[in-house]
């Protein structure tokens, strides 16, 4: 029975990060499309509003909108890619260093016989070697849901204040060229 239980929690270790992966992508994949769902319902009654009241700022901003969620398509699937291979790293980095530990600590206590098995000692190393893999399975879950949750944010913040100054200043160049046509007239 109990090493039924040691298989099922070894497995639910494993498994851990991956089902966080799905699960979060998928939530994210959902208000991805939610998203867009909504830019497009919103755009049948925004840009009639936008083009009658000539307001070329919230054109100009609501288009960057629409162009910033067409871009987080590509960019959830780089971050569940990165996501991946952070956790495969994680997992490499963790499984070494953590395996190396403990047969030093095995090593080290080398004068545990048959009779000895258990011993206090060996248990808390066998302890410790559990508690480090549930560590490394939760940290690697929150570098998931970090990379899937931030990464769209951060790329989104970057295009929006890249693409609001470049409109921005298209904007006044069109003025500034618009002033000096009705000059020349």
């Amino acid at each position: 029975m109990y090493l039924f239980g040691v298989v099922i929690a070894d497995n639910l270790l494993q498994l851990t990060p991956i089902l966080g992966l799905i699960v979060i992508g998928l939530l994210r994949y959902v208000i991805i499309l939610i998203k867009i769902f909504v830019f497009h319902f919103i755009s049948l009654f925004l840009m009639p509003l936008m083009f009658v009241q000539q307001n070329l700022e919230a054109f100009f901003k609501f288009t960057m909108k629409i162009f910033i969620t067409m871009v987080e398509i590509p960019i959830f699937v780089l971050s569940v890619w990165l996501a991946l291979s952070a956790n495969s790293l994680l997992h490499t980095i963790g499984d070494i260093f953590g395996k190396k530990m403990i047969i030093f600590m095995l090593e080290n206590n080398n004068n545990l016989t048959k009779n000895d098995l258990y011993d206090f000692g060996a248990l808390k190393i066998y302890l410790f070697d559990g508690f480090l893999e549930i560590i490394i399975a939760v940290f690697s879950t929150v570098i998931i849901y970090k990379i899937i949750i931030s990464l769209h944010e951060t790329v989104s913040d970057i295009l929006e204040v890249q693409g609001t100054n470049r409109f921005d200043s298209a904007i006044e160049s069109m003025k500034s060229d618009a002033t000096g046509w009705g000059q020349k007239i």
